[in-house]
């Protein structure tokens, strides 16, 4: 895979989990030395950085993106992890905490600050101001996304892993990702069709499109 943008290839590849605490929470947060990501762009909150299960315990509970350790102090980052990463540079003084915890269970949606994705590529568009019927509308259609900007949901009928891979930078927009865009469907209509009470087996085709959406769901690209 690429580096992400303003990180150096030997950057990823020596990417290691937390040094040792003991802390359960280490194994889900990335750890890039030498790095700092959108400086001088912080949620409120900061706080000392003497104890990092700490740091990453609050990371965790505000669902941040990251956070930079900067001269004893933790610094949040309310940005999505993918923003946190795409804006990494370099600084000796700085280490930067990725944020990879999963999402909870329940979780439908995935959320982007300031992000689009796909822009000018639209599959439907509807009012904003209710986002519970956005969303309901978009597991519905099956879309693997829906932008809004400027008080309009746009929906992106592509798959999620595209969705997730188009993401851009948008100060006017809130990118939703839908975690599981097709496969409830598919896979309704695969236990329709099937042994389990339909009256014909998946073809090839069918099979393959039901394992590549349950792939995107989980954001998994085969190489």
């Amino acid at each position: 895979p690429l580096a992400p943008k303003g990180c150096q290839p030997s950057c990823c590849l020596s990417t290691t989990v937390l040094p040792t605490s003991g802390s359960a929470l280490e194994h889900f947060f990335d750890v890039h030395q030498g790095k700092n990501t959108l400086a001088g762009k912080d949620a409120p909150g900061t706080m000392p950085a003497t104890s990092l299960e700490i740091c990453m315990q609050e990371c965790v509970r505000r669902g941040y993106g990251g956070f930079v350790a900067w001269r004893k102090s933790a610094y949040f980052k309310s940005r999505s992890v993918v923003a946190c990463r795409r804006a990494m540079v370099n600084d000796h003084e700085a280490v930067t905490y990725l944020n990879m915890m999963p999402p909870k269970e329940g979780d439908e949606f995935e959320i982007h600050v300031e992000m689009n994705t796909l822009p000018g590529r639209d599959a439907y568009h509807m009012s904003s101001s209710d986002l519970d019927a956005c969303k309901r509308e978009c597991r519905t259609r099956g879309d693997g996304a829906f932008v809004v900007v400027r008080s309009v949901a746009f929906f992106k009928s592509q798959s999620l892993l595209d969705c997730r891979e188009g993401l851009v930078d948008d100060p006017e927009a809130c990118t939703y990702l839908n975690l599981a865009p097709k496969v409830r469907r598919l896979g309704f209509e695969a236990l329709s069709c099937s042994g389990w009470g339909g009256g014909r087996e998946l073809s090839k085709h069918e099979f393959s499109k039901l394992c590549n959406e349950l792939l995107d769901s989980r954001g998994i690209q085969c190489s």
